[in-house]
């Protein structure tokens, strides 16, 4: 978990027999106000605002900006945190890994014909002003208009291949595969027409258009295939973006500020009645 502490220590200054919230209450306000606003900047960092470094942090789903929460622990002290699991890697970076470890723990690894234990892997793309790690240029969603889209026509369940048991029933776990109606896919003669070059020519060949079941908004898509024993899906090593201690050091001033206000006037409130 990565998390934004927010405190004060006021020892032995609080009388014993006193409320700190009587006592103090500017203070423990002061501290409600921060705490606040330390969730507001680290939220508008996830939300794509730039860092003091001048990196950004593309959330592609919106998932890690709901994820940063804001607390109460005390009179005096406050938490501001994201219990999201991979909210510390985006904090402190992440070493090299090799990816393909997923294929030991997921549920939905499938074994091929030569006995290959592999994953489909989906990748989404947003569309224009979206806020995705891969969005599509203009050019390219304008050329989805006339292409015949895909759907998902049902759903089937298989044993998963790597042999976990239900805990219920110690059965073999059963997966859900879903089974497609193809439509058309995004070609690379057509990207390449669209100025459409490099990763991101190889990232959207094959790109599908993905009706909603359900209605609404299309998703899309596409699907790159994890075979053990590859050569590739290694994880070069990343840099952490830091977006709570940049929140920790942009707020220090000015809870500095506002804490030492508030502390002098409770104190003259308080000598003063």
């Amino acid at each position: 978990m990565s998390a934004l502490n927010i405190s004060i220590d006021l020892g032995r200054l609080i009388p014993l027999d006193s409320g700190v919230d009587k006592t103090f209450p500017h203070l423990a306000f002061a501290v409600r106000k921060i705490t606040e606003r330390g969730q507001e900047i680290w939220q508008g960092y996830a939300s794509g605002a730039q860092l003091p470094g001048g990196e950004v942090i593309h959330s592609r789903s919106g998932k890690y900006l709901r994820s940063i929460q804001q607390k109460s622990t005390g009179e005096f002290s406050g938490e501001v945190f994201s219990d999201l699991p991979y909210a510390k890697g985006i904090e402190s970076g992440f070493p090299a890994r090799d990816m393909k470890k997923m294929l030991d723990t997921s549920a939905k690894t499938r074994v091929s014909k030569k006995g290959k234990r592999y994953l489909i892997i989906p990748f989404r793309h947003g569309i224009p002003g979206s806020n995705f790690r891969s969005v599509m240029p203009v050019e390219v969603h304008d050329m989805w208009r006339g292409l015949k889209s895909s759907k998902v026509t049902g759903t089937r369940f298989e044993p998963s291949a790597t042999g976990a048991l239900n805990i219920k029933t110690r059965r073999a776990m059963q997966v859900a595969r879903r089974t497609y109606r193809w439509g058309d896919r995004m070609k690379a003669e057509r990207l390449l027409s669209a100025g459409v070059t490099g990763r991101k020519l190889r990232d959207m060949t094959g790109m599908v258009n993905l009706k909603n079941p359900e209605g609404g908004h299309s998703s899309y898509m596409t699907f790159r295939v994890m075979v053990e024993g590859s050569s590739g899906w290694l994880a070069k090593a990343r840099a952490g973006y830091f977006p709570a201690k940049s929140t920790a050091e942009r707020l220090r001033p000015a809870a500095e500020a506002a804490f030492k206000e508030a502390v002098s006037r409770d104190v003259q409130h308080y000598l003063l009645r």
